[in-house]
């Protein structure tokens, strides 16, 4: 009778044990597949606040070393391009950088810095009085657009976005591609018997062309069609943090 009393005893154990592991991990398979699911409103915010980060992500990606620099790079090139200042004192480049970046910078981490080849390649010059850093050309031989392709949530503040790079050499043939497009766009009709077009803006490429526009005029003019006038690279992930409502950069690889 105890024999059996025991046996019993035993079977209960294991019997609890094996619906605890079960439980475990039928709620492990429900955290991985819909826990970290993003939603479209989280998906929305990550591809509407990094819109126009995604303009300087080459600034970051290209360089693949430890030095500050490439934040030196960015904060010149993002706010030559959006606001026309191409010179930033260390401490406003520092602000500027918390702005966009989980990285705590110092003063001193840009001073530091100095001038290095990525900045003298970019004809970025350290005023030492001003402690200040000048970006005297803007102009590059390509422009490099990044397309975000896929975003995956991590955790509840952290998610990594997956973007294709894609290389303009020729502007000429980017215009020539949507000059054919709207040639061949059909009117929509109304109830009316209106017609309207969906037609491509090329204003801003035929001035960047002519010499009386910059390359955020084609960066902004470039969309889903992209790849009928570049050449398509490798990709970069990038990891945001979502702090106080705020998109940050978090790596760049």
């Amino acid at each position: 009778m105890n024999k059996i009393k025991e046996l019993f005893m035993k079977n209960i154990g294991v019997s609890i044990l094996v619906i605890l592991v079960f439980i475990f991990i039928v709620f492990t398979l429900i955290y991985i597949f819909f826990g970290n699911n993003i939603s479209v409103i989280e998906e929305n915010k990550i591809k509407s606040d990094t819109k126009i980060i995604a303009n300087y992500l080459d600034d970051i990606a290209s360089n693949k070393t430890n030095s500050k620099d490439k934040y030196i790079l960015f904060a010149l090139d993002y706010n030559n391009s959006e606001y026309h200042k191409n010179e930033m004192t260390v401490e406003e480049i520092v602000n500027f950088i918390k702005e966009y970046f989980t990285i705590k910078l110092k003063e001193e981490d840009l001073i530091n810095t100095g001038i290095t080849p990525l900045l003298v390649d970019r004809h970025i010059v350290y005023d030492v009085d001003k402690k200040s850093f000048k970006m005297n050309d803007s102009s590059v031989n390509v422009i490099k657009y990044y397309k975000i392709e896929k975003i995956k949530k991590l955790n509840k503040k952290k998610y990594r976005a997956t973007y294709r790079e894609y290389t303009i050499t020729d502007v000429v043939e980017m215009l020539n591609y949507y000059l054919k497009k709207n040639n061949e766009t059909e009117g929509i009709v109304d109830e009316n018997g209106n017609y309207t077009y969906n037609l491509k803006d090329i204003e801003p490429i035929r001035n960047y062309i002519l010499g009386s526009g910059n390359i955020l005029d084609i960066k902004n003019s470039i969309d889903d069609d992209v790849e009928n006038y570049s050449k398509k690279g490798g990709t970069i992930k990038v990891t945001y943090v979502v702090e106080d409502d705020k998109v940050l950069i978090d790596s760049v690889k």
